[in-house]
């Protein structure tokens, strides 16, 4: 059912309801769980169109603690100081 909702939303035909697909940050999902007093499971939220991001073995790496880059030279982590940070790795 969710894959022919997609599909004729796509061609612009009508829909009995419009396909969604809803992602959280984790302070996001963390409110969430807050606010509904439970823990939540993503299949809960019963999102209509699937990511699946492959990703190679050893794409991360950790450039320094908590300082991580990934497969295209992007880095993530705590909070970059300086720009000697920015150019760290």
């Amino acid at each position: 059912m969710k894959k022919e909702r997609v599909k004729n939303a796509i061609l612009h035909k009508e829909t009995d309801i419009v396909p969604f697909k809803i992602d959280f940050t984790i302070p996001a999902w963390e409110r969430l769980i807050l606010f509904l007093g439970r823990e939540l499971t993503i299949e809960e939220i019963r999102n209509h169109i699937v990511e699946i991001e492959p990703v190679a073995p050893d794409s991360w790496i950790e450039i320094k603690p908590n300082f991580w880059k990934d497969e295209w030279g992007v880095r993530f982590g705590d909070d970059w100081d300086s720009k000697e940070d920015l150019l760290w790795g």
